[in-house]
Formats: structure tokens, sequence, C-alpha cells
């Protein structure tokens, strides 16, 4: 297919990294390519799964290995862009597309199964007031929730249902809200333009709030983040800045920002590999002039 054919394995390509972290371009694709979110696959599997805001698929990829994709799981039909994407069960996800006709955007969203002769149903077509949803993160297999960059606020979907409403709304979830990870009992989300990174503790079966919003880390360093990796063996997350070209690791027990990788281009979002690794995307607007995935080494990283 077309953009496997135009995908190269870069080997040699490195980024500046802080101490002791290292940081390769394992694929590179196509100008004009952009990867909006990936996830990595469940169980003990290599392959992550991408989203491209400049085409409706959704492909995955093995980052381990040189013939490893990208390979074209499933193409939307009738829309212009694909979004968040979230694991709800093995090979099964939700997903957010936009189509954009003349200067109206609607927000659709997806159930995607991605095993054998992969199909996809759509819950809802057209979230009322929303033109931009993108992070996205699963509380269980029915229940999803999904940041409103553009109007500001988290969104919670029933995928059972179709009902989508507003849940989170107010100064702590301004316009700018982007990237969106879940691990009970907080809703982890980074702000953009405001440069934070904050949490608010959720009930699991309802998704309802049960506490209030709280800052854990901000400033300068984090002014152009998008979406981030919670670490699983400690308290901290991964957060990449497409503004800054770096990905900065927060403490989310002492509340502190660091950057520890730098020259990274236009990161947009990062995952750990379910066999270790933190792999990081990006938007092809930097000077690579396409899409590009990236293998990191966090050299704390014990795997569980």
């Amino acid at each position: 297919m077309r953009a496997a054919t135009l995908l190269t394995l870069l080997s040699a390509t490195t980024a500046a990294f802080g101490e002791l972290y290292t940081a390769r371009k394992a694929y590179q694709l196509a100008s004009g390519t952009w990867i909006e979110n990936i996830s990595q696959r469940g169980g003990l599997s290599w392959y992550t799964r991408l989203t491209r805001l400049d085409s409706p698929v959704v492909q995955e990829v093995d980052p381990s290995h040189q013939h490893g994709g990208p390979r074209t799981i499933y193409t939307f039909p009738d829309v212009t862009n694909a979004t968040g994407i979230a694991e709800l069960a093995a090979d099964q996800y939700a997903v957010l597309t936009l189509n954009q006709v003349n200067d109206a955007t609607t927000v659709s969203v997806w159930t995607l199964q991605a095993s054998g002769n992969p199909t996809a149903s759509k819950v809802i077509e057209g979230v009322a007031g929303s033109e931009l949803l993108n992070g996205l993160t699963a509380i269980s297999s029915t229940i999803v929730f999904a940041t409103d960059t553009l109007s500001g606020g988290i969104v919670r979907i029933n995928l059972e249902t179709g009902v989508a409403d507003k849940i989170l709304s107010g100064d702590a979830f301004a316009v700018g809200i982007n990237g969106l990870k879940y691990r009970a009992p907080y809703l982890y989300y980074t702000n953009t333009l405001e440069g934070t990174f904050s949490r608010i503790a959720i009930d699991p079966a309802t998704g309802s709030p049960t506490g209030e919003a709280e800052v854990i880390a901000s400033g300068e360093v984090l002014v152009g983040a998008d979406d981030f990796a919670l670490a699983y063996w400690t308290d901290a997350a991964f957060v990449t800045n497409f503004e800054k070209n770096t990905v900065v690791r927060v403490d989310i027990s002492a509340g502190t920002a660091e950057v520890v990788v730098e020259d990274i281009p236009a990161p947009t979002s990062a995952a750990f590999g379910t066999s270790g690794g933190l792999y990081v995307a990006t938007s092809g607007t930097g000077e690579d002039g396409g899409a590009s995935i990236w293998a990191v080494v966090v050299p704390d990283e014990t795997f569980i």
C-alpha cells in the first residue's frame, strides 16, 4: 500500500536527551503526514495503533521491526480526519473522527474491531457543540472521555447508549485542553495553552467527578503540551510538547516537570510498549516534513 512504500527505517537518527535518556527515530513517514494519537495494542504485542490527522485511518506499526508497517487497519468512510483512539478490550477501540466540509466540522464517535476483517460502527454522528474532540481515554468497555480542545471541557461518551455529555467544564478545563489518560481513580489531562498537567478524581463506574480538579505541574516547560503516557512502574507522566520539540517528565508525587528529551520535531503523542519502551509520535509539522515515530529509552523503567 502507498503508506508502506513511503515508510523508511532510520536507525541512525538520534535526538538530544537528558542524562541517561536516549531517543532514536524508528520510522519516517512521507511528507504531509500527521500522527495525532497512538495506543499500544494490548497483550504482549509490539504493535502500536495510531490515528492520522491528515487521513481518516487507523494504522498499526511494529517499531521493533524494520518491516513492521505501517499497515492500514481501517479507513473511515465519509470523514476527513481521525483524532483520538482508546483501547476498550483486546483489538477493540473507540475512535474519534472529524468531517470538515467548508467551514463546518462534524465530530463522530466510532467503535472499531481491529482483528480479522476489521469493522467499525458509528456510535454518534455529530457531537453537539464540539468541533474538535481530541484526547480520548476509556474507563471501561462502554464509557470513554474526550477533551474538547477548541471549546474547553471534557465530554463523557456512553458507547452503549450513544449519549455524549460535557460532564466537566469551567476554568479548570479551559480551551486548549488536550491529552487525556485514565488511571483509577483519576483522569489526567494537559492544557496546551496554559501549560498545565492536571487531574481530577472520578467514580470508576459512572465517570462522575468525586473531587476537585488539581494542577499537578505547570510552567513554561509545559506550554505546548500535547498527549502523554503514564509510567506503569512509578508515579510519573511523559508529556510530549509539540511547540518545544521535547518530552517532559512530570513527577506526579512531587509536582515537578523537567525536559528529558529534546529535538524530536513536533511530537504529539506517547505510549509505553507492552513489552517495555516509550514510543513517541510526531505531527510532521517540524523539520522532518512528515510524521515519524521515535523509540525512547527511559533509564529507570522497570518492566513489570
